[in-house]
């Protein structure tokens, strides 16, 4: 069976839809399954994260899954650097570089302070933070990644990557999980996906499952990136909510479409630093 995958870098949104609709495939477990990203125009953070979820679904699901390498040599080589080729059967991961931009694809069970700080060194690496800015960022990864854990039921992944020309860091952090809805509605009535991603970017909202998830992840991520005239994607279920600097708004994935899990997509400017982050609202550490 042959499942392709374009991602382009002007079509995020559509990039993400393509990936939701291959998830219910209809074929026999075992079956061999062949990924075509020969075609891929672009490939980052989101790119990466997704494809490495979907490969450990397939697997699980009891595919043998191949894959062929992007055409483009620098999109091919991002595969090496990210992890998927070495992932998918068509590369390997080069070795460590000093200088390199981009964090390989983590996927975890568990939170691991070592990778968020993997992600953290690449971000002062081309953008040096502040200690107090630096101690919330790493608090909202965290977060992040500790709700993977605690409410998924899958696995999560985080992927990060510089892009020098364009001068931003970009990271994504997803799961194939239950979803918002979901995990929320444990401790609180939610009537939608939409209700359910208001709900999460609030201030202290939380499932409640551990003491030490204060539930600020989201809603201190949003105002880090309105702050850094940044961007923000978020999607669970058939929801989505979009940031651009100052400017937000929550909609609807196309008619049809609904991922599973969460998946959070962060570009942060390079080129324009944070503003005082004593402005933050409501933090404490």
């Amino acid at each position: 069976m042959n499942v392709r995958l374009d991602f382009n870098v002007n079509e995020t949104l559509n990039s993400l839809t393509a990936c939701a609709r291959r998830l219910p495939l209809h074929a026999v477990p075992e079956d061999d399954l062949h990924v075509d990203l020969s075609g891929c125009g672009y490939f980052g953070p989101m790119a990466v994260t997704l494809l490495a979820l979907l490969h450990e679904r397939w697997t699980q699901a009891g595919f043998s899954v191949t894959a062929s390498a992007p055409a483009h040599e620098q999109l091919a080589a991002y595969a090496a650097w990210a992890g998927i080729a070495n992932l998918y059967g068509f590369g390997v991961v080069p070795p460590p570089h000093p200088n390199n931009v981009t964090s390989p694809v983590h996927v975890f069970r568990r939170s691991d302070w070592g990778q968020i700080r993997t992600v953290t060194n690449l971000v002062q690496r081309f953008f040096p933070m502040g200690a107090e800015t630096t101690e919330i960022f790493e608090v909202i990864l965290h977060e992040l990644v500790q709700n993977v854990e605690d409410h998924a039921s899958a696995s999560g992944a985080l992927s990060a990557r510089v892009f020098r020309p364009s001068r931003d860091v970009r990271f994504c952090l997803a799961d194939l999980g239950v979803g918002l809805k979901q995990s929320l509605g444990a401790a609180r009535p939610v009537q939608n996906d939409r209700e359910a991603l208001r709900l999460a970017l609030q201030a202290h909202v939380t499932s409640g499952s551990r003491r030490h998830n204060t539930g600020q992840g989201l809603n201190l991520l949003d105002q880090l990136v309105a702050k850094n005239d940044g961007k923000l994607l978020l999607a669970s279920g058939k929801a989505l909510y979009e940031r651009s600097g100052r400017r937000h708004r929550f909609d609807e994935l196309p008619s049809g479409v609904k991922l599973p899990g969460t998946l959070c997509l962060v570009q942060f400017r390079l080129d324009r630093a944070f503003e005082d982050s004593h402005d933050i609202e409501d933090f404490e550490l």
